[in-house]
């Protein structure tokens, strides 16, 4: 369930593992999270698997800052760099 800063209206649960509604949620947080929100509710491995339909859900900016940030690619091809780069992002 996410919290009221970041959604305030009916959509505030999630299946997870459900891709449709793990895409809106995750969407929702890069576009609208905190810091300790990406920690909290993304899983690097799913962002990984899920980043070539995400990245479409989201404006071009975020987009760029995602996969300059976490190392993700276009085609979702570098999962390691984006992991660790996720993971240091979500410990610090």
């Amino acid at each position: 369930m996410l919290p009221v800063h970041l959604s305030w209206h009916q959509f505030r649960e999630f299946d997870v593992a459900r891709q449709k509604p793990r895409l809106l949620l995750y969407s929702i947080v890069i576009s609208q999270g905190r810091r300790n929100d990406v920690a909290r509710f993304l899983n690097a491995e799913r962002l990984r698997e899920d980043w070539p339909e995400l990245r479409l859900l989201v404006s071009s900016r975020m987009r760029r800052a995602c996969e300059r940030r976490f190392g993700l690619s276009p085609a979702g091809s570098d999962a390691t760099l984006g992991y660790a780069r996720l993971m240091t992002c979500a410990n610090t």
